[in-house]
């Protein structure tokens, strides 16, 4: 049974930036932008860039010592976060 495409996050902007759509691991994922690949090479050179993987996993860390096993396994400092 096929299931059904999914969207991330930042799918209604995509859209607005009129972005090339693909199905990729179960998302509708921008491939490509009018502008061209040019383009957003020389916007994350000189400004900045956003990449979405909200289509990634998520993991939730629960528990009596989870503060400190996410400090042991992160370089940031997780209590700051």
């Amino acid at each position: 049974m096929d299931q059904p495409i999914q969207k991330t996050a930042l799918y209604t902007s995509h859209q607005a930036l009129n972005a090339k759509m693909i199905p990729f691991a179960g998302f509708e994922m921008p491939v490509s932008y009018p502008q061209g690949i040019q383009s957003e090479y020389f916007a994350i050179r000189n400004d900045v860039g956003i990449f979405d993987v909200s289509h990634m996993g998520e993991f939730f860390v629960t528990g009596h010592n989870a503060l400190q096993f996410l400090q042991q396994v992160t370089i940031n400092d997780v209590r700051k976060l």
